[in-house]
């Protein structure tokens, strides 16, 4: 465990408790249990929150000098860190981390209370053409990644830490490409350039040349039949974008890639539709 003490001049120029004892200290599962065991009364826990830096702990990703401290106030009570400290004890993993012990009991009140970084944030910072379109898109195809579907943060409710979604992105930079095509179809068929962007990289993968032509003439409804699949797919989207409740990404993924499945083998739709529930849902189409 290395401490720094604060000099008189420190606590002076920093307007801050002289009595701060401020430390880097290895931290395991045991001592983690300790700081949780000893707790003052704080926020409730998310454990969607816990999860997050679990698979980032345990899969490398978590940075140990990037991360906020651990806070405990002058009565050795823990009143931040909580959930790092709980992803410890669940990950069984040993990081070191800056404590700050000493703290004043009201300084709890305003923790917490800025904004948070973003993918889309860091992606700006590293001059990502349509940054927030691409954060979207990354936080899409993951789904496909993980489970085959389209849908946000894998399905599982998860919050994506920023450096999975930059894992993903230079794995997959084809995602920049995907953005910008994305990025015009969603103004002209709605459905967000994120969820387009999704979209059109899976297709892409299938076949790259049908992919660019289902996109653009869903975009532009250029020579399409009355019971052309791409045509079904423009009526059904057209009414969702006009509806108030709108289709979620599962559902409105899952009416693509039937129209593009139909579209790809030659086969007429006059209604697209889709059934998730009920006696007999329909499973989740694969692009083929």
């Amino acid at each position: 465990m290395t401490t720094f003490r604060l000099t008189k001049t420190d606590t002076k120029n920093l307007n801050i408790d002289k009595n701060l004892d401020i430390h880097v200290q290895r931290i395991g599962p045991k001592i983690a249990e300790q700081y949780i065991e000893g707790m003052a009364k704080n926020r409730n826990i998310s454990q969607t929150d816990v999860e997050t830096y679990v698979r980032a702990m345990r899969q490398g990703l978590w940075r140990e000098d990037a991360g906020d401290p651990i806070r405990l106030n002058s009565d050795g009570q823990m009143i931040d860190g909580q959930h790092r400290m709980w992803a410890i004890v669940e990950s069984g993993c040993e990081f070191s981390f800056l404590v700050i012990r000493g703290i004043d009991h009201s300084a709890q009140m305003i923790m917490d209370t800025g904004r948070g970084r973003r993918l889309a944030d860091q992606l700006r910072i590293r001059g990502e053409k349509y940054p927030s379109e691409l954060a979207s898109a990354i936080n899409i195809y993951s789904g496909w990644l993980e489970e085959r579907r389209l849908v946000r943060g894998g399905g599982n409710k998860k919050r994506m830490m920023i450096p999975e979604g930059m894992t993903i992105l230079e794995q997959h930079p084809e995602l920049r490409k995907s953005v910008a095509i994305g990025y015009g179809i969603a103004r002209a068929v709605k459905g967000g350039a994120g969820r387009w962007s999704a979209i059109h990289r899976v297709l892409a993968e299938v076949d790259a040349i049908d992919a660019d032509a289902f996109v653009n003439q869903l975009q532009t409804g250029e020579n399409l039949t009355a019971t052309s699949p791409i045509m079904a797919l423009r009526r059904r989207l057209a009414d969702d974008a006009v509806t108030q409740r709108k289709l979620g990404v599962r559902e409105y993924t899952a009416l693509v890639f039937k129209a593009w499945n139909a579209y790809r083998e030659g086969r007429d739709i006059q209604v697209l539709s889709w059934k998730a529930g009920g006696a007999t849902p329909e499973k989740y189409p694969t692009p083929i």
